[in-house]
C-alpha cells in the first residue's frame, strides 16, 4: 500500500495564498499624522501671535497703574449714574409690578367694556335714529296727506269760487246783454216812433196843404161867382 501524504504537505500543496488585509488603524494613521502636523502648525502660529501681543502689551501694567485713579473714578461714576439707578429702577419695577399688572388688567377690562358699551350704544343710537327717521317719514307722509287734503279742499273752494265768479260774470254779462237789448229795442222803438211821427206830420202837412189849396180854390170860385 502507498502511504498517504501528510496534512502539512496537503496544506502547502492545495491551499491558495491568503491576501493580507491592512487594519483600519493603519489606514487612518496617515490622516492622523497630517492632522497632528496641522494642529502643531496652528499652535505654533497662535503662540507666535501671543508672543507679539505680549510684547506689544508689556507696558500695559504700568499704564494701568498710572491710570488707576481715573479708572476708579470712572468706575465710581458708572456705579453712581448707571448701575445704582438701574438697580433702583429694577427694584422699584419689581415692587410695583403687581400694581402695574392690576392696573393693566383693569385698563384692558375697562377698555373692552368701554368698546363693548360704545358698540352697543352705537347700535342703540342707530336704531333710535332709524326709528326717529321712520317716524319723521311717517309724520311727513301724514303731513303731506293732510297738506294734500287741505290743498284739495282749498282747490275745491277755489274751484267753487271760480264757478261762482263765472256764474256772476255770466249773470252780469246776461244782465248787460239784456240791458243792451232793451236799450237797442228802446232806441229802435224811439226811431220807429220818430219815423211814424214824421210820417204823421208829413201826412198832416200834406192834408193841411190840400185843404188850404182846396179852400183857396174854393174861395177863388166864390170870388169869380161874385164878380
Amino acid at each position: 500500500m502507498e502511504a498517504l501524504p501528510s496534512s502539512s504537505s496537503l496544506a502547502s500543496t492545495y491551499l491558495p495564498p491568503v491576501l493580507e488585509d491592512p487594519t483600519p488603524l493603519s489606514k487612518a494613521l496617515p490622516y492622523l499624522v497630517s492632522f497632528l502636523t496641522l494642529l502643531q502648525h496652528v499652535a505654533l502660529s497662535i503662540w507666535s501671535i501671543l508672543q507679539w501681543i505680549l510684547i506689544f502689551l508689556s507696558p500695559l501694567p504700568a499704564l494701568v497703574y498710572l491710570m488707576s485713579p481715573l479708572i476708579f473714578f470712572l468706575d465710581l461714576c458708572v456705579a453712581i449714574f448707571l448701575t445704582s439707578p438701574y438697580r433702583a429702577l429694577m427694584y422699584i419695577l419689581e415692587a410695583v409690578q403687581p400694581l402695574y399688572v392690576l392696573c393693566g388688567v383693569a385698563c384692558i377690562t375697562g377698555g373692552i367694556m368701554g368698546l363693548s358699551g360704545r358698540w352697543i350704544s352705537g347700535i342703540l343710537v342707530r336704531w333710535a335714529k332709524n326709528e326717529q327717521i321712520v317716524m319723521e317719514k311717517n309724520e311727513y307722509v301724514y303731513r303731506e296727506v293732510d297738506d294734500d287734503e287741505q290743498d284739495s279742499e282749498e282747490e275745491y273752494d277755489e274751484a267753487e269760487e271760480r264757478l261762482r265768479r263765472a256764474r256772476e260774470l255770466d249773470q252780469e254779462k246776461a244782465r248787460q246783454e239784456i240791458l243792451r237789448r232793451q236799450r237797442r229795442s228802446w232806441s229802435d222803438f224811439r226811431a220807429k216812433r220818430k219815423e211814424s211821427e214824421k210820417r204823421e206830420s208829413s201826412s198832416r202837412m200834406k192834408e193841411t196843404g190840400v185843404s188850404l189849396v182846396y179852400s183857396a180854390s174854393r174861395r177863388g170860385g166864390i170870388d169869380d161867382t161874385l164878380h
